[in-house]
């Protein structure tokens, strides 16, 4: 009666603060995991789990109490899994595409032995046999694997450009290196793929090079073991800054 009575003042259920939606969160993380293990074995899984938590997390709206902030975390979660596991792919394809091997061949010379004596009409002189082509042996690389992964790793002070120009001179060259084995894996496009470290030590944090083996080599790949060393042939095919050198296995 004597004064104003305070205005009460009520929030509605879309002014309320909503909770943070802990699945969404869980969601980003995962997919930031996936962004950084999805070069391994470990990554393909992470990142379903990222996606599955994600959707989870959208499902549910406003009125759950949930704030707009958890919808946003479970979109970045979904759309960093998903990108990941989309570049992965493409780099893996790009790989699988290697560049047509020309066949080489040489034609030695050969040696005519002089004309045998007159014989007889009845009886012609036999033709003098040619000799075989010698084959050709492709010398390997004399560069090591440390040399080559310092050249075209991430610590190259190397730009992208000149690395490109510089990778002309190693191109479908052999190498036979000695190699420390990280993961051995399944191809999705098929045969295995196994990832290597330049033995004895190596500054990279997944590989250095990863070679590319036919199914007929399934029974050399199953004797494989993890943190062990091994002489290793292949022939290089391309090199990338992030997933390092890539090769074909050396029949």
């Amino acid at each position: 009666m004597g004064g104003c009575a305070p205005l009460e003042t009520r929030m509605t259920i879309d002014e309320r603060p909503g909770k943070l939606d802990t699945l969404g969160l869980a969601s980003l993380i995962l997919g930031l995991v996936t962004f950084m293990t999805v070069w391994c074995c470990i990554g393909y899984p992470v990142g379903i789990v990222a996606i599955v938590l994600g959707a989870v997390a959208l499902s549910r709206n406003r009125s759950d109490g949930y704030s707009a902030t958890s919808r946003i975390l479970a979109f970045s979660g979904i759309g960093i899994s998903i990108g990941a596991i989309m570049l992965h792919v493409v780099l893996m394809a790009i790989g699988q595409v290697a560049k047509p091997d020309l066949p080489v061949s040489r034609v030695d010379e050969v040696s005519v032995a002089p004309p045998a004596p007159a014989a007889p009409p009845s009886a012609p002189a036999p033709a003098a046999p040619q000799a075989a082509p010698a084959p050709v042996v492709e010398a390997p690389l004399t560069e090591s694997c440390a040399d080559l992964a310092g050249r075209f790793g991430t610590s190259s002070k190397l730009s992208d450009l000149q690395k490109e120009e510089l990778w002309k001179q190693y191109a479908d060259r052999t190498f036979a290196w000695k190699l420390r084995v990280t993961e051995v894996s399944s191809d999705f496009l098929g045969g295995f793929t196994v990832q290597y470290k330049c033995a004895p030590k190596s500054s990279s944090f997944i590989q250095d090079i990863q070679i590319k083996y036919p199914e007929t080599r399934k029974s050399f790949v199953m004797q494989l073991e993890k943190d062990s060393v091994y002489n290793v042939q292949g022939r290089l095919r391309m090199s990338s800054t992030l997933l390092g050198m890539t090769a074909d296995d050396l029949p």
